[in-house]
């Protein structure tokens, strides 16, 4: 991988990067520097406004903290039970939507049907900024690595605010303290975060708007198009 890694700029290729922090990573690995790569981030169309994240909350009600994406030990998905467990000890009321497939799915829905007054596992689900998303208060994504993760894109364009760990380039997408929190990965970190916001509504409310502003200025699709055009224009200068 390495000999045609050192090549493809050789030959003229446009190497890109979805996130700035794994073209380091590339530099280690393949050799090259970080100025070989032009980064353009993931994006995807806006959704429709009726789908738009406007979710206001009666006082005292839970929050919904939810999972969505593969169900594997390196997105957390575990973390976030743990920290769910320790809330709704604590006298702290938090729902918990688990969505995607893999691995640990099993051990997900068994988990999920342990703590069933509180906690759902809905599996794999197409669209789930349309399908799931709506339906929470916070998108928690304990990552122990990432690229630049299409699920807190996908919040972000509803309005949805995230707490995540600050690994690979989710901090090129989640601001921290306006469209979201990056915390260690621990569940007592992710618990900390979880029942600050529930405390301050206003400042979670403000999350929603934000997310949904920097969503329309760095992710839609029609930028991430606009980016790899200016991409090809600069190769072909």
């Amino acid at each position: 991988h390495r000999w045609m890694a050192q090549r493809l700029p050789r030959y003229g290729a446009v190497l890109t990067s979805v996130d700035g922090v794994n073209t380091r990573v590339a530099e280690q690995v393949f050799d090259l520097p970080t100025t070989s790569f032009h980064v353009v981030p993931n994006g995807m169309h806006p959704v429709e406004p009726a789908a738009l994240h406007l979710r206001e909350r009666p006082p005292g009600s839970p929050f919904v903290l939810g999972h969505v994406g593969s169900m594997i030990p390196q997105k957390g998905w575990h973390i976030l039970a743990e920290a769910a467990e320790r809330l709704n000890r604590d006298e702290v009321r938090v729902r918990v939507v688990l969505a995607g497939r893999g691995p640990d799915e099993e051990a997900a829905r068994a988990w999920a049907n342990r703590h069933s007054a509180w906690a759902e596992f809905r599996g794999f689900v197409p669209n789930p900024r349309v399908s799931v998303m709506p339906d929470l208060d916070i998108l928690c994504l304990m990552s122990q690595w990432e690229g630049l993760p299409m699920s807190i894109v996908e919040a972000m364009s509803v309005g949805l605010p995230v707490v995540a760990t600050d690994v690979g380039g989710v901090r090129e997408a989640v601001v921290q303290g306006e469209t979201g929190l990056l915390v260690p990965r621990t569940a007592d970190a992710l618990a900390d975060a979880v029942s600050g916001l529930m405390a301050d509504p206003v400042r979670w409310a403000n999350m929603q708007a934000r997310a949904r502003q920097v969503f329309a200025e760095r992710f839609t699709l029609a930028r991430v198009v606009e980016q790899y055009q200016q991409v090809y224009e600069k190769a072909l200068a």
